[in-house]
């Protein structure tokens, strides 16, 4: 039950900076969270539907997951987080819960098989965090909708993504642009 209640009350932040530096030699680095409202706004600009099954790559603690399914009412969504500290957190609260149309994966999202899902959602910090993913998520099948925060993929590989929409977003950090793609 702590670790439910620690969820809630915690930040993620200072959970990472803590963790980095009881652990440097596996550090979590630099991490990200958008905020409810900007994501509906996203979900709305795209017209995403409910029913499509929704994958989070680095997803942390999970916060947008059980927001997905809990709030908004997606059908399906899976979070991929590498941390297992993070994954841990969020798939204790989410089967202390027992929250259905909801899975939590610990590992490395490359390993992983992305076929199934719809939309894969990427919140990349910069261009320096989107320029290794790019070749990977282009070797998704063809037809997947890719939304990305800030960069948009087809400026690294512009014959493997078609860009389908862009939207203006404000972040407690500024102004950018969510991108909606599909793979070629």
């Amino acid at each position: 039950m702590l670790v439910v209640v620690g969820y809630f009350f915690k930040s993620p932040f200072r959970l990472i900076r803590q963790y980095d530096q009881e652990h440097p030699e596996s550090p979590v680095g630099p991490y990200g969270e958008i905020d409810f409202y900007t994501f509906q706004k996203i979900l709305h600009a795209f017209s995403i539907p409910t029913e499509w099954s929704i994958c989070e790559l680095g997803s942390g603690r999970g916060r947008l997951g059980f927001w997905l399914v809990m709030v908004h009412g997606q059908n399906k969504v899976v979070c991929i987080e590498r941390h297992p500290m993070m994954a841990a957190r969020a798939a204790r609260v989410q089967n202390h819960f027992a929250i259905p149309n909801l899975e939590f994966v610990c590992g490395d999202w490359q390993e992983e098989d992305l076929s199934s899902y719809d939309l894969i959602y990427l919140y990349a910090l910069s261009e320096d965090d989107l320029t290794p993913l790019a070749e990977p998520l282009a070797r998704l099948k063809k037809g997947t909708h890719i939304i990305t925060i800030g960069w948009w993929l087809g400026e690294y590989l512009p014959d493997r993504f078609f860009l389908k929409n862009k939207s203006p977003c404000s972040f407690e950090w500024g102004k950018s642009f969510a991108y909606l793609q599909k793979v070629l």
